[in-house]
Protein backbone atom coordinates (compact mmCIF):
# COMPACT_ATOMS: atom_id res chain seq x y z
CA UNK A 1 0.00 0.00 0.00
CA UNK A 2 2.73 2.35 1.15
CA UNK A 3 4.71 1.31 -2.48
CA UNK A 4 1.40 2.39 -4.39
CA UNK A 5 0.84 5.50 -2.32
CA UNK A 6 4.20 6.68 -3.03
CA UNK A 7 4.04 5.41 -6.88
CA UNK A 8 0.68 7.70 -7.07
CA UNK A 9 2.06 11.12 -5.98
CA UNK A 10 4.91 10.51 -7.91
CA UNK A 11 3.25 10.37 -10.88
CA UNK A 12 1.06 13.17 -10.17
CA UNK A 13 3.57 16.08 -9.49
CA UNK A 14 5.14 14.34 -12.94
CA UNK A 15 2.07 15.33 -14.44
CA UNK A 16 1.88 18.46 -12.87
CA UNK A 17 4.90 19.34 -14.38
CA UNK A 18 4.55 18.37 -17.61
CA UNK A 19 1.31 20.24 -17.93
CA UNK A 20 3.08 23.28 -16.32
CA UNK A 21 6.48 22.25 -18.91
CA UNK A 22 6.21 24.70 -22.11
CA UNK A 23 4.11 23.87 -25.67
CA UNK A 24 5.82 25.73 -27.43
CA UNK A 25 7.87 24.39 -30.78
CA UNK A 26 6.92 22.14 -33.86
CA UNK A 27 4.34 19.31 -33.13
CA UNK A 28 2.28 17.03 -35.35
CA UNK A 29 -0.86 16.47 -35.35
CA UNK A 30 -2.63 13.24 -35.01
CA UNK A 31 -6.05 12.97 -36.32
CA UNK A 32 -7.88 10.18 -37.62
CA UNK A 33 -10.60 12.19 -39.07
CA UNK A 34 -8.72 13.70 -41.44
CA UNK A 35 -5.17 14.19 -42.95
CA UNK A 36 -2.13 14.74 -40.67
CA UNK A 37 -0.10 18.06 -40.64
CA UNK A 38 2.12 20.17 -38.46
CA UNK A 39 1.67 23.34 -36.05
CA UNK A 40 4.46 25.30 -34.49
CA UNK A 41 3.73 26.87 -30.96
CA UNK A 42 6.14 30.14 -30.98
CA UNK A 43 7.41 31.95 -27.98
CA UNK A 44 5.24 35.07 -28.49
CA UNK A 45 1.83 33.08 -28.07
CA UNK A 46 1.53 33.03 -31.69
CA UNK A 47 0.75 29.27 -33.81
CA UNK A 48 0.90 28.27 -37.62
CA UNK A 49 -0.38 25.01 -38.96
CA UNK A 50 1.44 23.47 -42.02
CA UNK A 51 0.40 21.01 -44.25
CA UNK A 52 2.86 18.52 -44.83
CA UNK A 53 3.77 20.04 -47.59
CA UNK A 54 4.80 22.89 -46.24
CA UNK A 55 1.39 25.09 -47.25
CA UNK A 56 0.16 27.42 -44.32
CA UNK A 57 -3.44 25.95 -43.12
CA UNK A 58 -4.15 28.59 -40.54
CA UNK A 59 -2.23 31.17 -38.12
CA UNK A 60 -3.78 32.40 -34.53
CA UNK A 61 -2.64 32.52 -30.95
CA UNK A 62 -3.06 30.67 -28.20
CA UNK A 63 -2.87 30.49 -23.80
CA UNK A 64 -2.41 27.86 -21.89
CA UNK A 65 -2.60 27.88 -17.98
CA UNK A 66 -1.63 24.77 -16.11
CA UNK A 67 -3.77 21.77 -17.86
CA UNK A 68 -6.62 24.38 -19.57
CA UNK A 69 -5.10 25.59 -23.75
CA UNK A 70 -6.94 28.45 -24.97
CA UNK A 71 -6.75 29.85 -29.13
CA UNK A 72 -8.14 32.07 -31.38
CA UNK A 73 -7.96 32.30 -35.02
CA UNK A 74 -9.22 34.36 -37.98
CA UNK A 75 -11.00 32.09 -39.18
CA UNK A 76 -13.17 31.80 -36.36
CA UNK A 77 -12.82 35.76 -35.71
CA UNK A 78 -9.90 36.83 -33.29
CA UNK A 79 -12.29 37.97 -30.89
CA UNK A 80 -13.61 34.25 -30.05
CA UNK A 81 -11.12 32.37 -28.12
CA UNK A 82 -11.79 28.50 -27.21
CA UNK A 83 -11.15 26.89 -24.41
CA UNK A 84 -9.71 23.29 -24.51
CA UNK A 85 -7.75 20.79 -21.70
CA UNK A 86 -4.92 19.68 -21.85
CA UNK A 87 -4.24 15.77 -21.26
CA UNK A 88 -1.00 14.78 -21.27
CA UNK A 89 -0.34 11.16 -22.58
CA UNK A 90 3.52 11.28 -22.38
CA UNK A 91 6.01 13.95 -21.95
CA UNK A 92 5.83 14.73 -25.83
CA UNK A 93 2.58 13.81 -26.33
CA UNK A 94 -0.81 15.81 -25.65
CA UNK A 95 -4.21 15.44 -26.34
CA UNK A 96 -7.21 18.37 -26.67
CA UNK A 97 -10.79 17.77 -24.68
CA UNK A 98 -13.34 20.72 -25.63
CA UNK A 99 -14.20 22.76 -22.46
CA UNK A 100 -16.12 25.56 -24.41
CA UNK A 101 -15.80 26.99 -28.18
CA UNK A 102 -18.66 28.83 -29.84
CA UNK A 103 -16.80 28.34 -33.23
CA UNK A 104 -17.93 24.75 -34.58
CA UNK A 105 -15.24 24.61 -36.87
CA UNK A 106 -12.41 24.80 -34.73
CA UNK A 107 -14.39 22.92 -31.97
CA UNK A 108 -14.90 20.01 -34.35
CA UNK A 109 -11.35 20.13 -35.92
CA UNK A 110 -9.66 20.48 -32.41
CA UNK A 111 -11.36 18.56 -29.90
CA UNK A 112 -9.87 15.20 -29.71
CA UNK A 113 -6.68 15.54 -31.56
CA UNK A 114 -3.45 14.22 -30.49
CA UNK A 115 0.00 16.60 -31.13
CA UNK A 116 3.36 14.77 -30.69
CA UNK A 117 6.78 16.99 -30.19
CA UNK A 118 8.97 16.69 -33.45
CA UNK A 119 12.49 16.31 -32.02
CA UNK A 120 14.96 19.24 -33.07
CA UNK A 121 17.69 17.95 -35.65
Amino acid sequence: MKKTLIGLLTGLSFSFTLISGPITGRWKVYDPRGPQFQINFRTDNSFTAYSNEGKVLITGNYRTDKDTFLVNDLNCNAAYWGKYQLNIITEDSVAFKLISDTCSGRSEAVNGIVIARLKQK
